[in-house]
């Protein structure tokens, strides 16, 4: 039996109106209650933290009393909810399971109700004020407060598409924010559970063109394709309590591996997948090799690009997981022995991009650690300046573009005296923002770099390096235009206007 309940179009209407009427926004809570973000609202460890929390929760208003009753948990009185809201909305309250009666003539939550993006979303409840746990089932709905589920829906391009599909939707939050987005959109979640949450949500928020399926994977939606395929799937290893959301397979990988590999019937041509992935780096092969490796014998078919946004030492990951799970010491022998099996020699976290070839065309494949300013404006050029390159008449137009060096970018180099001479012998060209990069340093890149003033064209600049004897003679047009293009993908270059 589900917290939740459906009840009429009519009752999710007036609960919705309530809401928006009362300023019940994520604005509100979070400069009224001096948090970063909601998530430190429901995870209130501490007397003093919980406290704090308990003083800025009293007071007049609607949008105090929604946070007290659907956000913060508080068993609240019958009398002040009536003043509150009102007998109508109580009794809608009621009817869609969003209370439940208390000793006391009294009522309280037994879900998360909290507003996001303009959205209204319900998720399990973690802790009630008290310090009292509340659903921790194994097929637990995580709220999507937590920085790696909004970090996850921020990475998702805000821009049109015609059929939209959320995998592993949860409580249907990424999907939500998309329904504006697209002509169709499609939650999918293997839990039951989850599916009740997301069907929930959705008519919570009166969305129309959406539709939530239960299911493994793919299999619910049968053979329809999408333009736009998102997810954040299981990746912890089985280490963990196993939540479903969390574990994500022997080596956290296994439903990853199946997500990447469905995905290939499943995309539109030039349709792309949006994943939040973690695995590791091993010694005989890197991460992004592993997944263009799950791609099979149609890899040529799909561009990849894996932006990593954390890498850390398996040592390293292990502690962080021991200490947010506060469980003893000696796990980390597990840890290691689990790491030690997969010769891993790096954990990483990040973003992956699959894309579709749309016509008969060459690949492009980028790995690259994205600097923390950096977001999904900044991998969607990256993934759209591929595909420039291959537009007709892209040589043409890139040597005839007035090109300005970014400033950002540092050299590195080493200083030997092989002859006598005091003299470079190696160095590296480096740059941070948006993804860190590095070219091996040749003199003659930096003197292109310094050619690029805004006011040249590059065939201007690379004529200039002819006439001082720096381009070399054996270098066609063709691989100009290739290292060019590399440069400006890697930022150390930009294109004037």
């Amino acid at each position: 039996m589900y917290p939740l309940l459906f009840a009429t179009d009519e009752c999710f209407e007036r609960v919705r109106a309530f809401l928006t009427a009362s300023g019940y926004t994520e604005e509100f809570l979070l400069k009224h209650f001096e948090v970063p973000s909601l998530h430190d609202l429901l995870y209130a460890y501490g007397d003093r933290r919980r406290e704090k929390l308990h003083h800025l929760s009293q007071g007049p208003g609607a949008a105090l009393f929604l946070s007290r009753l659907l956000l913060r948990g508080y068993t609240i009185g019958k009398e002040e909810c009536l003043r509150e809201a009102g007998a109508l909305v109580m009794a809608d309250f009621e009817a869609l399971g969003l209370v439940e009666p208390q000793p006391g003539d009294a009522v309280r939550c037994p879900v998360v109700v909290y507003p996001a993006l303009n959205l209204f979303v319900a998720a399990d409840r973690p802790l009630y004020p008290d310090g009292s746990r509340g659903y921790m089932g194994s097929d637990y709905v995580l709220s999507g407060t937590e920085a790696i589920c909004r970090r996850y829906v921020a990475s998702l391009p805000p821009t049109r598409c015609r059929r939209f599909l959320d995998m592993g939707a949860g409580t249907g939050l990424a999907a939500m924010a998309n329904a504006k987005l697209a002509d169709e959109v499609w939650a999918v979640d293997v839990s039951a559970r989850a599916v009740h949450f997301a069907e929930f949500n959705r008519r919570l928020n009166g969305i129309e063109n959406m539709r939530v399926l239960q299911g493994d994977l793919f299999e619910p939606v049968g053979d329809v394709t999408f333009d736009r395929i998102a997810a954040n799937p299981p990746f912890e290893p089985p280490l963990k309590r196993n939540y479903v959301f969390s574990i994500g397979g022997e080596d956290g990988e296994q439903i990853m591996r199946r997500l990447v590999t469905g995905a290939q019937e499943h995309l539109e041509p030039g349709g792309r997948l949006y994943c939040q992935v973690s695995g590791t780096d091993r010694v005989d092969e890197l991460f992004d090799m592993r997944i263009r490796s799950w791609l099979g014998e149609r890899h040529e078919e799909f561009d990849l690009l894996l932006f990593l946004r954390d890498r850390m030492t398996p040592r390293e990951y292990a502690v962080e997981q021991v200490l947010a799970d506060n469980t003893d010491s000696w796990a980390l022998d597990d840890w290691a022995e689990f790491y030690r099996k997969l010769r891993a020699i790096r954990v990483v976290i990040g973003h992956l991009i699959i894309q579709r070839h749309e016509i008969e065309r060459a690949g492009f494949h980028w790995r690259n650690n994205l600097h923390a300013t950096a977001g999904m404006r900044e991998m969607e050029w990256l993934m759209d300046w591929e595909m420039q390159r291959f537009q007709p008449g892209f040589a043409a137009m890139l040597m005839d573009s007035k090109l300005q060096a970014n400033t950002d970018w540092r050299l590195t180099t080493v200083h030997g005296m092989p002859e006598g001479n005091l003299t470079v012998c190696e160095g590296t060209l480096r740059n941070a923002i948006p993804y860190e990069t590095e070219i091996d340093f040749h003199p003659a890149a930096l003197e292109f770099l310094l050619l690029c003033d805004g006011r040249r064209t590059a065939r201007q600049a690379r004529e200039q390096m002819q006439g001082r004897g720096l381009e070399p003679a054996d270098r066609t047009d063709v691989e100009f235009v290739e290292m060019l293009s590399e440069l400006i993908a890697a930022r150390f270059v930009r294109i004037v206007g």
